[in-house]
């Protein structure tokens, strides 16, 4: 794979345009296509660096940060959430499942 960057000056300061170039439609050019779709919305995504990896959180999906001296906490709606659960705020920073 090769990739490489073109100046486009009648382009908008914030307008970007990826074009995929290959011999054929395969499953690889299937799946960068998708890869890059994903993540077309990077000014929605937050970055972190975890250890030797990096990871990425649609800022949709979290739903708070805890901050312990060096260590960061992160609470996403996937974690939070299970069929059927219902949580209800008790106190400003706490909120409980309600166990229907």
């Amino acid at each position: 794979m090769k990739i490489s960057f073109l100046s486009n000056n009648k382009l908008s300061e914030n307008e970007v345009i990826v074009q995929v170039t290959a011999h054929d439609y395969s499953d690889n050019v299937n799946q960068l296509i998708a890869y890059i779709e994903e993540y077309k919305h990077f000014d929605q995504i937050i970055s972190i660096n975890v250890g030797n990896a990096i990871k990425f959180i649609n800022q949709d999906s979290l739903v708070a940060i805890e901050v312990y001296g060096d260590e960061l906490r992160f609470f996403l709606k996937k974690q939070l959430t299970r069929p059927g659960a219902d949580f209800i705020k008790l106190w400003k920073n706490l909120i409980a499942d309600s166990f229907r």
